[in-house]
């Protein structure tokens, strides 16, 4: 909660551009393909309220809570940019569809007040990565603040610790301590656990039309105000670091 968390980042890096997608994206964009769907429900299962006894069917009414406790997104808070090549790639020389997206959004839920929360996604980053990254309030200089869910590639946690650094001095230097599945544990593929739960009737990790609504509210001024205003749209060349395009 507010007392430990100092911020929170949910990051989607795509090393891909759009693909065979031309007509899709050019009609869609990052914020409405990622963000509002993958990024928003990430957000929904980091900021939920987790009771003591869990039950999985609670799960959608559960991330529901989470995001109706979301303020509406500030569009002077939010930046969009455009990899160099993309407007050759769609034909379209006065295109400002965005492949990159920076959202910030606050909660009102009294467990997050004044936490940052922001949402990162872009393609033709310098590499593919989608993760959490929970960052914590430090009380001093050498102290562990970074935890870090890495949802792919690489599936698993990474924690920040400081220890003492080899030799005969006492001075600390950072190391990440990392957890990740064993080669040899086959996780299923995202498409195969979808399919697996909706045969069994597993609705759990499915969106619910409240989720779904509600994302949408949220990132509405943006959309909004992006569709009237075509300045401010970043370029930035391929291969960059998703957290640099926006600097």
């Amino acid at each position: 909660n507010k007392d430990f968390i100092e911020s929170i980042e949910i990051i989607a890096s795509e090393k891909i551009g759009i693909e065979d997608r031309v007509h899709f994206y050019e009609q869609i964009g990052a914020l409405r393909d990622v963000t509002q769907g993958h990024l928003m429900q990430l957000l929904a299962l980091t900021l939920m309220d987790i009771p003591a006894e869990f039950d999985w069917a609670e799960l959608p009414k559960l991330r529901f809570e989470a995001l109706a406790k979301l303020k509406f997104a500030d569009p002077n808070k939010a930046k969009r940019g455009q990899y160099i090549g993309y407007r050759q790639e769609v034909s379209n020389p006065n295109s400002i569809v965005e492949t990159f997206a920076s959202v910030e959004l606050e909660s009102t839920d009294e467990n997050w007040l004044g936490v940052p929360i922001k949402l990162l996604t872009g393609k033709s980053m310098d590499k593919k990565s989608t993760e959490i990254r929970i960052r914590l309030k430090q009380t001093k200089p050498n102290q562990s603040n970074q935890l870090i869910f890495r949802i792919q590639p690489n599936e698993g946690v990474e924690i920040e610790l400081f220890v003492k650094k080899p030799g005969y001095d006492r001075s600390l230097e950072s190391h990440n301590l990392s957890f990740s599945y064993p080669e040899e544990a086959k996780l299923p593929d995202a498409y195969e656990q979808v399919l697996v739960d909706a045969i069994s009737s597993q609705k759990s990790l499915f969106t619910s039309s409240n989720e779904v609504l509600r994302s949408w509210e949220i990132l509405a001024p943006i959309q909004a105000a992006w569709s009237q205003n075509v300045d401010e749209l970043i370029i930035y060349p391929k291969g960059s670091v998703l957290s640099d395009v926006e600097k």
